[in-house]
């Protein structure tokens, strides 16, 4: 069966990706529709046509063409077993996260294929491109070690990740994740004050702690998309059921520090 995947905008403006023929990249999309979830997919190019262009007219052998485009592009990997043919699809694992696998449709590459894959040098998506959580959340990699210098940070971006950093329980791999997610806010809800949003949403850990299963950057995340579509609305962030009312005040740094009990680096 075929399931929900996350498609990056970073797909439609990758180097690789316009090189190629628009139903090529039309199919790979497809493909990772309809790969397992532990990212093969039956290699019939026949099979593809029916799954991705039902009623659209094309030929298998146009289909084969395009499946060979992806493959000089190092986007899909073949293999055989038992004297059929498959494909693995590499870069559904770096930029996917899927939480509850179902079983594998197909049978595993041989351990010379993953290894070839592992030393590729194509970047996926875009090098830049985002992991995606099931539930959209993009994380930019923040869950996973960075590698490499930490991208620059100003003053304001420090006293931010202070404030997370305060909070009991909050875990991050790096300066650099840290970084990269004040980046990825600051782009995607503009109308956000993130200093502020900061402040309240530490204080709102006060009475709803962090659990050992948390996953702080994507309540961040979310706590910001929220102030977001508050403010395109004209509202605040506390207004609405669910949601907690904005102090009059919002609590300094010092504040924070001193009620949390932990020392800011």
């Amino acid at each position: 069966m075929p399931r929900k995947r996350q498609i990056d905008p970073a797909f439609f403006s990758d180097e690789t990706m316009v090189e190629l023929p628009i139903e090529a990249a039309y199919l790979y999309i497809g493909l990772w529709c309809w790969a397992d979830d532990c990212y093969n997919i039956e290699g019939s190019a026949s099979q593809w046509r029916m799954w991705i262009f039902p009623e659209r007219g094309y030929t298998t052998d146009q289909v084969k063409g395009w499946q060979d485009f992806l493959v000089k592009a190092r986007r899909i990997f073949p293999y055989g077993v038992d004297g059929k043919d498959y494909y693995h699809v590499p870069n559904l694992k770096k930029h996917q996260v899927i939480q509850h696998k179902s079983a594998a449709r197909c049978p595993s590459p041989p351990d010379g294929l993953l290894n070839e894959v592992a030393m590729s040098t194509t970047g996926g998506l875009n090098e830049s491109s985002h992991r995606v959580e099931e539930n959209g959340v993009e994380l930019n990699g923040v869950e996973q070690s960075g590698s490499g210098e930490p991208p620059t940070a100003s003053d304001g971006d420090k006293e931010i990740i202070d404030i997370w950093k305060s909070v009991k329980g909050f875990k991050m791999p790096s300066v650099k994740a840290c970084v990269e997610l004040v980046n990825k806010i600051k782009s995607e809800f503009p109308r956000v004050d993130i200093l502020a949003e900061s402040k309240t949403w530490a204080a709102r850990k006060l009475s709803e702690p962090l659990k050992a299963d948390s996953k702080p950057s994507q309540q961040i995340w979310n706590w910001m998309k929220k102030a977001e579509e508050f403010r395109a609305k004209g509202g605040s962030h506390g207004e609405g059921r669910g949601h907690r009312q904005t102090p009059q005040r919002l609590p300094t740094t010092e504040e924070l520090k001193a009620s949390l009990g932990k020392p800011l680096d």
